[in-house]
């Protein structure tokens, strides 16, 4: 899984910018369920199976990557609420306490009550989010 996850993750942020910048013609309401709707939807799946993911831990680049993904994510101009711009802030702010990002070799210190807990807080964040 994270073999694939740098080549996914830019991926879906090409297709975000893509949806974003060529295809304004839609209306920004129709963007906007797009955006908040299935394209966080799939970030936020993506983001919580990375966070969980002991072997990101071990591959330091992709942790980086992971980090900056999410970094750009909630930087971008795209139509995230105030909400879904937190939550993803939230993801990377996890994924650095999850996985030690500071310059430390090491192996994910994540414990199996570490990854309970990051689950829990999780769910917690993003039980609300709702496609209507």
């Amino acid at each position: 899984a994270i073999g694939t996850f740098v080549a996914a993750a830019e991926e879906l942020r090409q297709a975000l910018a893509d949806a974003w910048e060529r295809h304004a013609a839609a209306g920004r309401e129709r963007l906007e369920r797009l955006l908040q709707g299935p394209c966080f939807d799939a970030v936020q799946a993506c983001g919580r199976q990375v966070l969980l993911t002991p072997e990101l831990g071990e591959d330091r680049e992709a942790a980086q990557t992971a980090e900056v993904w999410l970094r750009h994510l909630a930087e971008a101009p795209w139509c995230w609420s105030p909400s879904q711009r937190r939550t993803l802030e939230e993801l990377r702010l996890l994924l650095r306490q999850c996985h030690t990002l500071d310059g430390n070799r090491e192996a994910c210190q994540t414990l199996a009550s570490d990854a309970t807990r990051v689950e829990a807080v999780l769910d917690a964040r993003t039980a609300r989010f709702v496609v209507v």
